[in-house]
């Protein structure tokens, strides 16, 4: 390359990646590339534990080349980094954040594949993968219907028909409950999945990315034991999801045993010859692959369910941590009134989205999941004459229900004490503990005055959708 005027010097920066070393040199007046080099790395001898890389930065001038050599400490790309911010932040993204946005992919709510470079390929499958999940909802739906299957009784439904010569014989329908069974709780189920793709896909709502390094950044150090430390946290965290995945599982071996059981007590040999009513298959093969296929689709559907709960317990959860936090910090005098009123102040932004947002999906779905605890509790009551795998199903299925409609409640009850002890902090601290003696009583007013009024609570539309389904069933 050509020597440079004074005015137009070329810099040089050199990229590492893996084990290759890119050198760029571009122009600082214009902007634009004058030259690529690619070189080897010249590794420095190491006296310690992190590898040394060495960089050469040149400066061309009209006079000749001067060497500066540069020593950047290369990390290796599974060490945690030494600072206790960087280090919480890499935490909460590795151990928490990313287990959670992979179990968000699962109902497309997020793009199931991440996009850094563009490819079309990538834009496509990211495109057609929520049809996918959609339409094995729907086909779930139908399939089910057609089975007369119900998750809360998975027993058959038989309605006495007459026949032309006097007699009558008893055939498999469900359309004397179709409604309650079928309609009610589809129309709701595939409302809260809709939702929350407008919530996650196109609303982008960052709330539990935002909490989750707010609360992490609060915590103690991962070194420091107790219970507001991130590895408590994080151990809780991530137990939430483990219960989700226990509890799809659960759900699968209910629903197995229950279709299991319909084919015995239907009196058939195999698995798979179980009533489809209107789809009049009388091929062995074609049952067996659309039993199947339900119980396929029902893990879609408990995806759905599992994955607004966790949601929601995983919020509620960082936001008890973040306020049990900020009353420790305000009684070790780490943190000024001034400043506690403000945290509190955002914690309360927290927990007003939360109701706005992701409440809306909790409340219907905690609608849905009571209406099928209580369909299984009367179904489990009546039915005295089934066989062991629909018997055992009944039972699990009504446990697998009352868990799910008691978790939300549980966290959402938490929460809501967790808000009540603000309260009595602003007393504790208006006595004048150890470190406050010296305190400002305008100071020490305020924050009580604050407490007192700073009462966020966790609400529940619920009463409108039991208005609403009260509606249609009124004479």
């Amino acid at each position: 390359m050509s020597s440079t005027s004074d005015d137009e010097k070329a810099d040089e920066s050199q990229l590492s990646l893996s084990n290759v070393h890119f050198t760029v040199a571009y122009s600082s007046r214009t902007g634009s590339t004058v030259s690529a080099e690619m070189k080897q790395p010249l590794l420095a001898s190491t006296t310690s534990n992190s590898q040394l890389s060495t960089s050469y930065a040149r400066e061309r001038s009209g006079s000749g080349d001067d060497y500066v050599t540069v020593e950047i400490p290369r990390v290796p790309s599974y060490s945690v980094p030494d600072n206790a911010t960087t280090a919480a932040l890499y935490m909460c993204k590795e151990k928490v954040l990313k287990p959670y946005m992979q179990f968000l992919k699962l109902p497309a709510w997020k793009p199931l594949i991440t996009i850094i470079y563009p490819a079309l390929w990538k834009r496509v499958v990211n495109a057609v993968y929520p049809f996918l999940v959609i339409l094995v909802i729907f086909l779930g739906y139908i399939v089910q219907y057609s089975a007369c299957y119900s998750r809360s009784n998975p027993r058959y439904s038989y309605q006495k028909v007459e026949n032309g010569d006097g007699g009558s014989s008893y055939v498999v329908s469900c359309y004397e409950h179709s409604v309650s069974s079928y309609a009610i709780p589809d129309i709701l189920h595939i409302g809260v999945y809709a939702y929350c793709f407008y919530l996650f896909r196109w609303a982008k709502t960052e709330q539990l990315q935002i909490l989750m390094e707010k609360t992490f950044l609060q915590c103690k150090s991962a070194k420091q034991k107790g219970y507001l430390s991130q590895g408590k946290l994080t151990a809780s965290l991530r137990w939430f999801l483990w219960i989700g995945i226990m509890w799809i599982a659960f759900s699968f071996i209910a629903q197995t045993l229950g279709v299991a059981g319909r084919a015995i007590e239907h009196n058939r040999t195999t698995f798979g010859n179980i009533e489809f009513t209107w789809m009049h298959l009388n091929s062995t093969g074609g049952q067996y692959a659309l039993a199947t296929f339900m119980l396929v689709a029902f893990v879609a559907l408990d995806v759905v369910y599992v994955a607004v709960v966790v949601n929601y317990m995983t919020q509620c959860n960082l936001l008890i941590f973040l306020i049990r936090g900020i009353a420790e910090r305000v009684r070790e005098k780490t943190l000024n009134l001034q400043q506690a009123i403000k945290e509190y102040r955002d914690t309360g932004g927290f927990i007003q989205q939360l109701n706005a947002e992701l409440g809306i999906a909790v409340s219907i779905l905690e609608f849905l999941v009571g209406w099928l605890t209580v369909s299984g509790c009367l179904s489990f009551r009546n039915n005295t004459t089934s066989s062991g795998p629909i018997t055992a199903s009944a039972v699990m299925t009504v446990i697998q229900w009352t868990a799910m409609a008691l978790l939300p409640f549980i966290y959402a009850a938490r929460l809501s004490n967790a808000c009540g002890t603000i309260k009595k902090l602003g007393l504790e601290i208006r006595t004048r503990p150890f470190g406050y003696q010296d305190a400002a009583q305008a100071d020490l007013d305020s924050f009580l005055l604050f407490t007192s009024s700073f009462a966020p609570r966790v609400s529940y539309k619920i009463s409108y959708i039991v208005g609403a389904v009260m509606v249609q069933y009124n004479p």
